[in-house]
């Protein structure tokens, strides 16, 4: 195994970074952006140096809602097992607001059209103080995901210094896996 130095009897050994999540759609598309060049300047450095990504293009609002929505039971226990684990990591205070108490709490989940992005809260149901005073049916941002089209992509990856070099995309075209490379400018 290398560890992708340069070794002079044998050559450049070149990498490939593998991340098939699609958890870059958590992020915001400048901070996808940001990511990709400093991966590539400070990690990637060599001409062949690849990344194989996984990225959610899903267009189908109803089916998004649907795998993401308040009636998916996953979804609920999540949101459940982290307000405990929050409360636990805090400690003090907010382990006796939060530890035993996740049913003062409710899952929302959001899609926002303007921005492709699918939102996650918890929202109290009660009046209560964690840190910061939480009055009744305020929201707090679990997460979210973008759902981005293939142009958003070829936009995003263009401005990162990179080129794509081949995609796979499922048959649904919810997802597609990108092998990305630097732009040789």
């Amino acid at each position: 195994m290398s560890n992708g130095t340069r070794d002079a009897e044998k050559g450049v050994n070149s990498r490939c970074f593998l991340w098939f999540g699609s958890s870059i759609t958590n992020m915001d598309p400048e901070e996808v952006i940001s990511f990709l060049r400093s991966l590539f300047s400070d990690h990637m450095q060599h001409v062949d140096d690849k990344i194989l990504i996984g990225i959610d293009l899903c267009g189908d609002v109803d089916k998004i809602k649907a795998s993401y929505g308040e009636n998916f039971p996953i979804r609920e226990q999540f949101m459940r097992n982290a307000i405990r684990n929050t409360g636990e990591i805090l400690g003090g205070d907010a382990r006796c607001i939060l530890d035993g108490n996740a049913e003062h709490w409710e899952y929302v989940a959001r899609w926002d059209s303007a921005s492709r992005r699918h939102m996650r809260f918890v929202r109290s149901k009660r009046d209560g103080t964690v840190v910061v005073h939480i009055r009744q049916g305020e929201h707090i941002l679990l997460g979210y995901s973008y759902k981005w089209t293939k142009k958003q992509v070829e936009d995003m990856v263009s401005a990162s210094g990179l080129r794509i070099m081949r995609t796979w995309t499922e048959a649904g075209n919810d997802s597609s896996l990108y092998l990305l490379k630097k732009s040789l400018l």
